[in-house]
């Protein structure tokens, strides 16, 4: 109730702004509410662009400025739209703008598509998704069984797909932490795998007093020995979630009760401070964890720092939703990274949405019909794959365009700034 009584309030006081600003400088508009998404909802990052996700040839400019360049798109339409029925005389005039406007935006997503689908492959990697279907208490509160369960589903998948090359696991499906490379439980899993195969895992790592919420990563090379040291990867988790990941002053709140300290224990961890990639084979992999996924200019940046990826992988634990459309829209906000990227995305969640997402966010999911999935049948070997071709797509939101929220920020606070001078002026001339 507190967290939408607050959102409220920010949206009370955003349409109070574009009231001032709907006479005094109507261009504004749609430059504004992107940068209040931007600025004012940072915990969970949303946008009105996501609006456009279902219209494959329309969300292909998400490419030029990303998700919030959708949603300036969206507010400018609009407004034209309003322009129009607002003054009769003109709004023929205004509505041939929208229509102009709109017949570019679908040209550029029909050319784009084109463009990618004939781009020339430079090679692919065979990856398959297992959805293990262990409930989220489950899975905490049974690990051994789940280990022992997971890793049967592990082997049946190797047998039934055994030209696969990447086998990918959801979040935090191996609670217990893995604390170096001597884990008996890493040199296991490598031992189900065939040679020249590589596994994706979400797990826990520790660094001292510090816990991570981690992507592990191990292969098994053609020459490998069975009691050799593993070569263990891992991403740890940068952007947590709030209440869920990480509580703020939980040193502080730990000495009010032994069951509060309880609670801090348990849900806080660590933010990781490294970026990583991953390599299979010739492709360059982008991890990210869950809630991640919704930051893209964040992904955007990051990709840019690591000079380039060719795959995303994004791992994500969606059981807590229950069966709310909730991973549905998961996957939705997901699938618009690979847009923006102009790379090929891979999910996988443990109870929800998991699929791939091509350059273009055409999608292949474990549910075309968008029903969350709730249980899977344990004795099933739950997973499907699929062949993923590398192509050097270019991307100006990847390279630069995720400056666009830059602008968007600034001329919101300008916007603010002016509401209270002008505000002052009028209690002043009174």
């Amino acid at each position: 109730m507190l967290g939408f009584g607050c959102i409220g309030v920010l949206f009370g006081g955003l349409f109070i702004l574009i009231k001032f600003l709907l006479p005094k400088a109507p261009w504004l508009i749609p430059l504004i509410i992107p940068g209040f998404e931007l600025i004012c909802l940072p915990v969970f990052p949303i946008s009105f662009g996501y609006a456009w996700r279902n219209s494959i040839s329309g969300v292909q400019v998400a490419d030029i400025g990303g998700v919030y360049f959708l949603s300036s798109l969206c507010c400018l339409y609009s407004y034209l739209m309003y322009l129009g029925i607002k003054n009769k005389p003109l709004r023929l005039k205004y509505w041939g703008i929208v229509l102009g406007l709109i017949l570019i935006h679908y040209s550029y997503g029909v050319c784009r598509i084109y463009f990618i689908k004939n781009a020339a492959s430079q090679g692919s990697l065979t990856v398959s998704i297992l959805q293990t279907g262990v409930e989220p208490i489950v899975k905490r509160d049974r690990t051994e069984a789940t280990y022992k369960m997971v890793s049967l589903q592990l082997k049946k998948a190797i047998v039934d797909s055994p030209d696969t090359q990447l086998f990918v696991l959801p979040e935090s499906i191996f609670v217990p932490t893995f604390k170096d490379k001597n884990d008996k439980r890493l040199h296991d899993l490598r031992a189900i795998l065939n040679a020249e195969q590589s596994l994706l895992f979400g797990c826990n790592t520790k660094d001292q007093d510090k816990h991570f919420n981690s992507m592990g990563f191990i292969k098994n090379e053609v020459d490998t020995q069975p009691n050799s040291e593993i070569d263990f990867k891992y991403y740890q988790k940068k952007k947590l979630l709030f209440l869920g990941e990480y509580i703020p002053f939980s040193e502080s709140l730990s000495g009010f009760s032994k069951s509060l300290s309880s609670f801090i224990k348990i849900n806080q961890f660590s933010a990781g401070e490294t970026n990583t990639t991953l390599a299979v084979n010739e492709f360059k992999i982008f991890p990210f964890i869950c809630i991640e996924s919704m930051y893209s200019r964040w992904v955007a940046e990051t990709s840019k720092e690591l000079s380039g990826t060719d795959l995303l992988v994004n791992i994500s634990e969606d059981g807590w939703f229950g069966t709310s459309k909730a991973s549905v829209l998961h996957s939705c906000a997901n699938s618009m990274r690979a847009i923006e990227m102009r790379r090929p995305l891979i999910r996988c969640v443990n109870v929800g949405v998991s699929g791939f997402t091509n350059e273009w966010g055409m999608e292949e999911k474990n549910d075309p019909f968008d029903t969350p999935i709730q249980t899977v049948d344990y004795s099933n070997n739950y997973h499907f794959k699929s062949k993923i071709p590398k192509r050097a797509i270019f991307s100006f939101y990847a390279w630069g365009g995720h400056y666009y929220e830059n602008l968007c920020i600034l001329l919101f606070f300008l916007a603010i700034i002016w509401l209270v001078l002008a505000s002052n002026r009028k209690y002043l001339m009174k």
